[in-house]
């Protein structure tokens, strides 16, 4: 099962790069447009997958956060970006550490609201990746809304070829 993870959070990371690879060239009216989605710009949303994974990664070390990361970010595209990977590179350094019993003990946290939770390892994890894959598919709608047609594979299938995998 840890192995499985691991793997899953370097998917993350690489397709996580890939996709933020495309917003290099965006201009900020393009990076800030209000677009119809969970999150009305790609800004937001980038930010929004920064912040889940950043909240997760901290319940997983002990650490319950009260209030969202990037709640008072004012970054460049580049500086968003940059703290999305790291969070991102963080998951895959918790899990290169992790033993396999690890993941069946159980994580005690508080919601953003203070609500308390004792959740299995694992399952934070797995939807934590899970999480960060459904609005990485809304990142490329929105990069496609923006009639920007080269955007890169972020299947899995395509982590693992060209993984040799």
């Amino acid at each position: 099962m840890n192995d499985l993870l691991l793997n899953y959070a370097k998917y993350n990371l690489w397709a996580n790069k890939r996709i933020t690879d495309k917003f290099k060239d965006l201009s900020v009216e393009a990076w800030i447009k209000e677009q119809k989605s969970s999150f009305p710009s790609l800004r937001q949303t980038l930010l929004h997958i920064y912040d889940a994974e950043t909240i997760w990664y901290n319940r997983l070390i002990g650490i319950s956060l009260t209030k969202w990361p990037s709640e008072r970010l004012k970054c460049t595209k580049e500086e968003a970006t940059q703290l999305m990977l790291e969070a991102s590179k963080n998951l895959v350094e918790f899990l290169n550490v992790l033993t396999s019993e690890n993941l069946n003990l159980f994580c005690d946290f508080r919601s953003l609201e203070g609500k308390e939770y004792s959740m299995k390892v694992y399952d934070l994890i797995h939807h934590c990746l899970n999480h960060s894959t459904y609005h990485r598919g809304q990142l490329v709608t929105m990069l496609r809304n923006l009639d920007i047609d080269d955007i890169p594979s972020t299947d899995y299938i395509a982590y693992l070829r060209q993984n040799g995998q």
